[in-house]
C-alpha cells in the first residue's frame, strides 16, 4: 500500500471508543451489469476487515441484477435499484447514504483482488494519521479471469501524479473529511 498527499491537518473521525475498528464504506455504482456484479459482490463479503458496508446504487437494470442484490445477505451490504442519471449521480447517491469514515470506490465490473485489501488500508490509515489517501496495486482481468496486465503504483509523488495519474481508482480509499 502507498500513502497518497498529506493531510496537512485535516480533522479526520476518530472511532468510537478504545480500539474500535473505522467503519469503510464501499460504494459502487452500477447499470445493467449482472455479468461482473456477482464477482464485486463476492469480493467485498470476502473481505477480512470486519467493519465495513457495501453500498450499491443501481440505476434500474433489468439483466438481473436487481434479483443478484435480492438474493445477498443484507449483514454488510445496502443497495437500491432506481434510475438515475448516469454513474456520477449514482455513486453521489452512494456516498450520500454512506456512513465510513473510510471510503472506497469499487465500479460494479471491479472486484478486489485480495480478502485482505481493505484491512490493509485501514492499517495504514492507522500507522500514518498524516495521509488522506491509500492507494496500491492493481490487476487488469480478462473476462476469463485470467489476469492480463499488473497496474504497479508507485511511492507517493505529487511531481509524479502532475505528469501521470497513477492511483487506480479501485485500489484507492480515502478519508470522507479532507481538507479542500
Amino acid at each position: 500500500m502507498n500513502v497518497g498527499s498529506p493531510s496537512g491537518g485535516s480533522t479526520k473521525p476518530e472511532p468510537a471508543g478504545s480500539g474500535a475498528k473505522p467503519l469503510v464504506s464501499i460504494l459502487t455504482p452500477s447499470f445493467q451489469q449482472v455479468r461482473w456484479l456477482g464477482d464485486n459482490l463476492d469480493s467485498v463479503a470476502r473481505q477480512t476487515y470486519p467493519t465495513l458496508e457495501h453500498i450499491v446504487m443501481d440505476g434500474g437494470s433489468t439483466d438481473g441484477s436487481r434479483e443478484l442484490l435480492e438474493s445477498r445477505p443484507r449483514d454488510r451490504l445496502v443497495w437500491r435499484s432506481e434510475a438515475d442519471r448516469g454513474q456520477s449521480h449514482a455513486i453521489n447517491k452512494a456516498l450520500a447514504a454512506s456512513h465510513g469514515a473510510i471510503i472506497g470506490w469499487l465500479n460494479s465490473d471491479d472486484a478486489y483482488f485480495d480478502p485482505q485489501a481493505i484491512e490493509a488500508a485501514v492499517a495504514v490509515f492507522a500507522a500514518r494519521p498524516d495521509v488522506d489517501v491509500v492507494y496500491g496495486h492493481a490487476a487488469l482481468v480478462n473476462a476469463a479471469g485470467t489476469v492480463i496486465q499488473l497496474i504497479w503504483a508507485p511511492p507517493w509523488s505529487p511531481r509524479l501524479l502532475r505528469i501521470h495519474d497513477f492511483i487506480c481508482q479501485p485500489s484507492a480509499f480515502s478519508y470522507r473529511t479532507c481538507d479542500p
